[in-house]
């Protein structure tokens, strides 16, 4: 619909459902096990090339370690530009 030189622009918003707790919680769960699973694929992998547990323990617990504080990192500052816009 087309407003007219004197008739106020109006917004549409969509309400996007996320399903409640439950659905949350189930998704947090799949999404810690999953990256569970890579973390052993990847632990398996590094075992096989260096046949030694603790370094690839100790290997795969920083990359692990790393990336989520980079994501955390990264999440935090995108935050804050989201705030900073919205004033």
């Amino acid at each position: 619909m087309i407003n007219g030189p004197d008739q106020p622009e109006t917004q549409r918003y969509i309400e996007i459902d996320t399903g409640g707790r439950r659905k949350r919680l189930v998704g947090t769960i799949s999404y810690i096990l999953f990256f569970l699973a890579i973390a052993g694929a990847l632990v398996m992998l590094f075992i096989y090339f260096t046949n030694q547990w603790t370094l690839a323990i100790l290997l795969v617990g920083f990359m692990v370690l790393y990336m989520a504080t980079m994501g955390w990192l990264a999440m935090r500052k995108h935050r804050d530009m989201d705030d900073s816009m919205m004033r």
